[in-house]
């Protein structure tokens, strides 16, 4: 029995799954609080624009890999101030539930 408790361990890594959270909105009122454009952000996290962007429209199949999907929301989200965990544990959960 593997007692290993990393999420990404039990996800496909070819593309990010189908996921139907909506965590973009939570993503695009943070940054609006901060006053910042998805080109700034760009410029300051290094995330190409068309990834925040899929971010905030809750478009997940866009990224090549669960990977990037989780490596960009986490630098996003400390960009933001936003507890990535939560958001992340919400993806997962939407994930594993439609894994059947």
């Amino acid at each position: 029995m593997e007692t290993n408790s990393d999420p990404l361990r039990k996800i496909p890594t070819k593309h990010a799954p189908e996921v139907t959270a909506d965590i973009g909105s939570a993503l695009r009122t943070a940054r609006a609080k901060k006053g910042h454009s998805l080109d700034a952000v760009s410029q300051h996290t290094r995330i190409p624009k068309k990834f925040l962007d899929a971010l905030e429209n809750n478009r997940f199949d866009e990224f090549p890999a669960l990977a990037y999907l989780r490596g960009f929301l986490k630098s996003y989200c400390d960009y933001l101030d936003v507890d990535f965990e939560l958001i992340w544990r919400d993806i997962f959960n939407r994930v594993e539930g439609s894994s059947g």
